[in-house]
């Protein structure tokens, strides 16, 4: 879905004519979750942290171009000037975390200020993501 090679309404409807499977509400949820967006559990427990501090909706999963190609952005406000990037473990692989450093260094070039979480702070240090993320969307002009 975040590649657009399909769309939630096509998964949903082969998710009916499959019929009864045994994580039928996981997948159906998990469908709606990524049509809203979200394309992780922890990206899903860092719109819940924005939503308990009432901060602006994000224009998630935005395309941003590139000369050698485009990128998305995890979350982005467009308004105030800041893009937040969400990393895993995966991200943790060498080769990963080299292109993670060169697609941010891109970010920062070409667009928004960027600020960056792991995955373990969004769920064990909700306060500071949430408080660093509201301090960059005031700088950025949020009044809330």
């Amino acid at each position: 879905m975040q590649q657009r090679l399909v769309v939630a309404e096509s998964l949903m409807a082969a998710l009916v004519t499959r019929g009864a499977c045994r994580y039928h509400r996981l997948v159906a949820e998990s469908i709606m979750d990524a049509a809203g967006g979200v394309q992780s559990l922890p990206e899903k427990e860092f719109d819940m942290i924005r939503r308990r501090r009432r901060l602006p909706v994000p224009n998630q999963q935005r395309v941003l171009r590139r000369q050698d190609g485009r990128m998305y952005l995890d979350n982005l406000w467009m308004s105030y000037d800041v893009s937040v990037e969400i990393h895993g473990l995966p991200h943790l692989q060498v080769s990963r975390w080299e292109a993670d450093l060169e697609r941010q260094n891109e970010i920062i070039i070409l667009g928004p200020r960027l600020i960056c979480f792991s995955s373990y702070a969004i769920r064990h240090e909700a306060d500071r993501v949430g408080d660093q993320l509201e301090r960059a969307l005031r700088r950025g002009g949020w009044q809330g």
